[in-house]
């Protein structure tokens, strides 16, 4: 969990570096999208693309909701959930929680901005 910790905070610190990604990402989802709706697909790319999919929910934070709350992003990840690699399993634990902690942050703000009205 060290590792783990250690690799978000390098994400969080370097966001800068990654925002030449942005006008990329509609591809870079799009290919993952991809891959993860093919009938055949290896462990490896399961896990690296669920780990791809987390680490752009920690970069990116709520910004990346809509374009990684799809269903085939979720697909993807349940794909990796129910891989045979234990890497793939907890890549895609891993991006379920980021991706679920960052829906119930927009929901608890948007609760938020309610109780101002």
């Amino acid at each position: 969990r060290d590792e783990e910790a250690e690799h978000v905070r390098t994400l969080q610190e370097n966001i800068e570096k990654f925002q030449f990604i942005i006008p990329h990402m509609q591809f870079i989802i799009a290919f993952m999208e991809r891959i993860g709706d093919q009938q055949v697909i290896s462990k490896e790319l399961i896990g690296v693309c669920c780990s791809l999919v987390g680490d752009i929910a920690t970069v990116f934070g709520e910004n990346s909701l809509e374009i990684l709350d799809t269903e085939l992003i979720q697909k993807l990840l349940v794909r990796g959930s129910a891989c045979e690699s234990t890497k793939a399993r907890d890549y895609a634990a891993s991006a379920i929680n980021e991706i679920n902690v960052l829906r119930n942050n927009v929901i608890v703000e948007e609760e938020g901005l309610e109780d101002d009205y």
